[in-house]
């Protein structure tokens, strides 16, 4: 039978790897943008016109040269004939008007290069910013993609379900064709997310100077930013481009302003030197003359009202250019604002109606019969509905990363630019395939049946005392066997196993072989009446660079059937120098919510009951558990006297009756008679339990579990 399939990330159709590059990547070509190397060239070509102003203004050097024939009457009878060459060279420099003009030109140009600098850093956040917006939009048609044919895998076979329905008369046409609109809904999907993606990979080619013929992107990420209106206003006064242009051409037209007084009169100071011969006589002279040259017009100081009327009103124009420039980028900012509370709330409200659907599909997929019913066309319509929600939730972290790009636009800084964890964001969409994934209707037996229905934890199930197996190897390799070692726990009153697997079981488990035994094991003890929980314990799957390898592992165990899985995640157990208590625990919870999204079984989690005593942890742990949420939290209570342990847990069960509890005990040789029942042997385990359960009578408590089935095991009776 076909079953729906998760499509890996970073494959395109056609089976061809794309090749996966991060946003952080992309950023750092940015300046390869055109818009930018047009801006630098812009500054480039205002600096040469600076300096070549500085240099043609100030002192000047004036040379001439001539010759010429001359007749000159000595006296009334007599006239001189000769031949005469002068040279000249002599200096000006500018004075009145003319060194204002020159004084202007230079405040001009040294104006022009400054707001060209500040045109590169415009140039540059209009660039990023479009770069964001096309990758994330990239990004929402490759997730719309792989969604779409999770939905779409094992289509042929449902229609055919569909259709030999129909010909019985059990469904009518035009609900036949319904559901087959859903398929060419997704159809539809992913030919507008290809289009969208051939644009968006143009413009990042474009902006990155890259020639990617495909893409792989990760969850987008950026800097946490600016919520604050206060923040905001403030740094767009002090930082942002447009306001800095305008205000540096506020600044010129002051000066300018007083350089208007003598701006057209036309004056210089000359020094010349004369050299003068006669030829062909050879006769010789020289001379030097200093003068002063001005020229203005005859009305100059109506001229001058004008220019200074002229100059004010221009000031004036960029004053108000400048008040309209930072009340426009206010408005800006406050409408950007607005829309990322917007967006922020929006994906709350699609994560929300993603957890509804997914709760229906699940129950709908428990209800699902074995024989092809009309529970397969309830089933159906819950995975339409999990999907149309997918992609709206896709589409509201497409939106909300835009939000937040288009404010740190405004203020690239945000506020303390701290990077945003996208670990849980990245896990969120990674898992969002998975629930699709599903087996359509085959004829099974009927302790197949009620095996399913094991798997995906009932809650009617009643709750038995459990035992941590950390070393499952003999269990899972003779599972099969007439004397598997699944029989051993009846004598111990044990009706629930939290079996561990190391890492070589769960890479065995993707194989042929390993498969096999472990189904044929859980297959075993589910005979033998035992409930078996998946047991996962590493403390460093709190941490957000490990997170992925946690939930790695759940993916690859999910089609096995256990009745639960349990986590043991010690905060405590990490590097608490390194990390706050605070911070761990918050991770914790992240951890959690990430493992319940793709978790086909209940989740439980062991914990050390300091972190629900605490009124500081009790917020961030007792209702975060109840929101994921938590179908059952062990406390690690290591110690040996069941009415200490009574009076030590009990105020925990009443503060958070909508949790389940159960509390362990430890057997273990290595701790010490006060929190080990090892030295006291078998009888008085059995009697603190019974002691305790009377103790504990609670609806919210489930029963005991004990550390470890290998000291269990020795425990002397």
């Amino acid at each position: 039978m076909a079953a729906l399939v998760l499509i890996p990330l970073g494959v395109r159709s056609g089976s061809t790897l794309a090749q996966t590059v991060s946003l952080q990547q992309l950023e750092g070509k940015i300046q390869a943008a055109p818009q930018v190397l047009s801006a630098v060239a812009e500054l480039e070509q205002s600096l040469q016109i600076l300096n070549a102003r500085k240099a043609a203004s100030g002192l000047k050097v004036q040379t001439s040269l001539s010759t010429g024939s001359f007749e000159e009457p000595l006296d009334a009878y007599t006239i001189s004939n000769f031949n005469e060459a002068t040279a000249t060279i002599g200096l000006s420099y500018p004075l009145l008007g003319s060194k204002q003009k020159e004084q202007s030109d230079i405040l001009g140009a040294r104006a022009d290069t400054w707001a060209n600098r500040e045109k590169i850093e415009l140039a540059r956040r209009l660039a990023l910013n479009t770069l964001r917006s096309y990758y994330a939009l990239y990004w929402a048609g490759q997730r719309k993609i792989e969604l779409s044919k999770a939905f779409l895998a094992g289509k042929d076979r449902l229609e055919q379900i569909l259709k030999d329905r129909t010909s019985k008369g059990l469904l009518l046409d035009a609900d036949r064709e319904e559901f087959l609109s859903a398929f060419h809904l997704a159809g539809r999907n992913i030919a507008n997310a290809r289009v969208d993606q051939v644009k968006a990979l143009g413009i990042i080619n474009l902006l990155t100077h890259s020639n990617f013929s495909s893409l792989s992107c990760s969850s987008p990420s950026l800097a946490q930013p600016c919520a604050s209106q206060s923040s905001l206003r403030t740094q767009i006064l002090t930082a942002h481009p447009e306001v800095l242009i305008r205000r540096s051409l506020v600044r010129e037209q002051k000066r300018l302003l007083g350089l208007q007084t003598y701006s057209d009169v036309d004056a210089s100071v000359h020094l010349d030197g004369t050299a003068t011969t006669v030829y062909p006589s050879g006769i010789t002279g020289y001379g030097v003359a200093i003068s002063f040259n001005m020229r203005l017009p005859a009305k100059e100081l109506t001229a001058a009202d004008c220019r200074r009327r002229a100059s004010q009103a221009s000031l004036e124009k960029s004053q108000y250019d400048l008040q309209q420039s930072v009340e426009q980028l206010q408005i800006d900012a406050l409408a950007a604002l607005a829309k990322y509370r917007a967006a922020r709330d929006n994906l709350s409200y699609q994560r929300q109606r993603l957890k509804a659907a997914l709760e229906s599909l699940r129950e709908n997929e428990l209800r699902k019969s074995r024989v092809a019913g009309d529970t397969i066309e309830k089933l159906q319509k819950s995975r339409f509905k999990y999907y149309k929600v997918g992609i709206d939730l896709i589409s509201a972290k497409s939106s909300l990363f835009q939000a937040q790009a288009d404010l740190l636009q405004l203020a690239p800084q945000g506020c303390g630019a701290y990077p945003t964890d996208d670990s849980g964001a990245q896990s969120e969409m990674e898992a969002l395939n998975g629930p699709l994934r599903t087996d359509l209707p085959k004829a099974v037996d009927s302790q197949a049946s009620s095996l399913c229905a094991a798997r995906r934890g009932t809650k009617s199930q009643k709750r038995k005392t459990a035992v941590y197996v950390w070393d499952s190897a003999s269990l899972i390799n003779d599972g099969g066997g007439e004397k598997s070692g699944w029989e051993s726990f009846s004598a111990f009153g044990i009706g629930r196993v939290l079996l561990s697997l190391d890492r070589g079981q769960i890479q065995a488990a993707g194989t042929a072989k390993g498969s096999k035994l472990l189904s044929r094991s859980l297959e075993t003890a589910h005979r033998q009446g035992l409930r078996v929980d998946l047991l996962l314990g590493e403390p460093s799957w709190i941490l957000p660079q490990h997170r992925g390898d946690l939930l790695e592992i759940v993916k690859r165990l999910r089609p096995f059937a256990f009745d639960g899985l349990h986590l043991d995640l010690e905060p405590d157990s990490l590097n608490t120098r390194r990390y706050s208590r605070k911070y761990l625990l918050d991770q914790l919870v992240k951890t959690l919510e990430a493992v319940h999204d793709i978790s086909p079984w209940p989740l439980g989690v062991s914990i050390h009951p300091r972190y629900l005593e605490q009124n500081e942890f009790k917020a961030s742990l007792g209702d975060a558990f109840e929101k994921i949420p938590i179908s059952e939290v062990t406390l690690m209570v290591y110690i040996s006297n069941p009415e200490k342990v009574a009076a030590r847990v009990a105020p925990i069960l009443a503060a958070n009756p909508k949790l389940r509890f159960s509390v362990a005990l430890s057997v273990e040789p290595e701790l010490s008679s006060g929190e080990s029942y090892n030295s006291k042997g078998w009888e008085a385990l059995k009697e603190a339990v019974k002691v305790l359960k009377s103790k504990l009578s609670s609806k919210n408590f489930s029963d005991v579990v004990i550390q470890s089935w290998s000291c269990l095991k020795g425990l002397k009776r």
